[in-house]
C-alpha cells in the first residue's frame, strides 16, 4: 500500500510535467505586426515566459519569428538580431553576435524589400542559482524580386543569419524569464523597417 507521502510527491511530479508540457508550444500571431525602426533592441517576436524552476539541465528551448525588412531609398543600414533570454539581451550581459545583412552597409539594395525567417536556440548547460546556458541564431534573408513579390520562387539574393555565444552565459534559473527575438538598426534612415508576423515557442529537451 501507497503511503500518503509518496502519493504527495507522485501527485506532485505529474502537475510539474504537466507544467512543462503546457509550456512546450506558444504561438504568437499579432494583428498588427511588430515593427522596429530605430536603433534600439526591441523584441520582434512575443516575450515567451519561463518559470523559474522549470528548466533542468540539458533543457533546450526553441523559438521561430518571421517577417519582413524594407531597405529605404535614401540611405541603408545594417539590421540586427539577437536573443534575450535571462540576463542576456542586445544591450546588456553578453549578447549574441549578431550578423549583419549582407555582413556590410546594404548601398546595394537600396528601396529593396526582403523577407526573414530565424530560428533561436536557447540551451540550458546546467540548472540552478549558478547555471549556465549558450544561444545560437540561424535563418535566412531572401530578397524579393520587384515583378514577383513573395511568390516561391522571386527570390533575387539570398543570405545566410547566423551567430552563437562561443563561452557559457552564467543565469539563474531558479528566476522566472522571458525568451525573445529583439533587432535593431544600426544607424538611422527614413523608411527603414523590420517587421515581425509571428512568432512560436516551444521546450524540446
Amino acid at each position: 500500500m501507497t503511503d500518503l507521502a509518496t502519493l504527495q510527491a507522485q501527485v506532485n511530479y505529474l502537475m510539474t510535467r504537466c507544467d512543462n508540457l503546457a509550456s512546450r508550444g506558444s504561438t504568437d500571431i499579432p494583428g498588427t505586426p511588430r515593427q522596429v525602426t530605430g536603433t534600439s533592441f526591441t523584441n520582434m517576436s512575443a516575450a515567451f515566459p519561463v518559470a523559474g524552476g522549470e528548466p533542468s539541465d540539458a533543457t533546450v528551448y526553441r523559438l521561430v519569428a518571421w517577417g519582413d525588412l524594407t531597405v529605404p531609398a535614401a540611405s541603408a543600414q545594417i539590421a540586427r538580431w539577437c536573443v534575450a533570454a535571462y540576463s542576456l539581451n542586445g544591450d546588456t550581459g553578453t549578447p549574441l553576435a549578431w550578423t549583419g545583412v549582407g555582413g556590410a552597409p546594404l548601398a546595394q539594395y537600396l528601396n529593396t524589400g526582403f523577407t526573414w525567417t530565424l530560428l533561436v536556440t536557447v540551451g540550458i548547460l546546467t540548472s540552478g542559482a549558478s547555471g549556465a546556458m549558450r544561444t545560437a541564431l540561424a535563418g535566412n534573408l531572401a530578397q524579393y524580386q520587384s515583378n514577383l513579390g513573395n511568390v516561391v520562387g522571386g527570390v533575387a539574393n539570398s543570405f545566410p543569419l547566423a551567430g552563437a555565444d562561443i563561452s557559457d552565459i552564467s543565469v539563474d534559473t531558479t528566476a522566472s524569464t522571458t525568451v525573445a527575438l529583439q533587432a535593431k538598426w544600426g544607424g538611422s534612415s527614413s523608411g527603414q523597417r523590420i517587421r515581425c508576423f509571428g512568432s512560436t515557442f516551444e521546450r524540446i529537451g
